[in-house]
């Protein structure tokens, strides 16, 4: 393996472990702070009449329509990937080999 080569891998290697020692303090800070997240939300929520319940449904419906519309986008990848089928009648099957004749 080249110099060049060599420091380039041990560049990418030293990224990634990196980003996972940073996605750890993430994670630790989320656990930490989380819980007392939380009961300021629900102290802001009370103080400010603020129906939390209500807030959460809507958020939840957000993410259905959202998810629903990444499967319609991903079904509809899939159709346009697939060829299109036409109709053939059964008793006059197609040639193999034959060439394409177009419409007129």
């Amino acid at each position: 393996m080249r110099a060049r080569d060599l420091l380039k891998w041990k560049r990418a290697l030293n990224e990634i472990k990196f980003k996972h020692e940073e996605l750890e303090l993430v994670k630790e800070i989320c656990d930490g702070h989380g819980v007392d997240f939380q009961m300021f939300m629900e102290e802001y929520c009370a103080k400010n009449n603020i129906d939390l319940k209500t807030l959460n449904h809507q958020r939840g419906l957000k993410i259905a329509k959202q998810k629903a519309q990444e499967n319609n986008i991903e079904q509809v990848k899939q159709i346009e990937k697939k060829p299109q089928q036409t109709l053939m009648h059964t008793a006059n099957p197609p040639i193999e080999n034959a060439p394409i004749v177009k419409e007129l």
